[in-house]
């Protein structure tokens, strides 16, 4: 309903609000590893990465729940509790960081 009203009462409302958010989290995946993946790790080693998956994750909720969804869908922040959609964003920027860190090692950047 927030990107494509017309299509709120469809009965494809739902998987098409799936695929836009697997969509956005599919360049958002693509942007932190591009942009800073391989500082974390070469800088600060795993725990970089875990504290920067969590902390951009904190960032996307921000701005997403605080300054977007108030803008473009105001009714759609009150469908949940804050404190639940935060605990939610967070708890991936956990497992994208447990992820990237059990398949991403120093060794993996040190020689490029």
């Amino acid at each position: 309903m927030t990107i494509l009203p017309f299509t709120a009462d469809s009965f494809y409302a739902p998987m098409l609000g799936v695929f836009i958010h697997l969509i956005l989290s599919v360049l958002l995946a693509i942007a932190f590893t591009a942009t800073i993946l391989k500082p974390a790790m070469l800088k600060y080693g795993s725990t970089g990465i875990m504290l920067s998956s969590f902390t951009i994750l904190a960032i996307v909720w921000l701005i997403n729940f605080l300054i977007v969804l108030p803008i473009i869908n105001p009714s759609f922040t009150a469908l949940m509790l804050v404190i639940i959609t935060l605990a939610s964003k967070l708890l991936f920027g956990i497992a994208m960081g447990g992820v990237l860190v059990k398949n991403f090692s120093y060794d993996n950047f040190a020689n490029e």
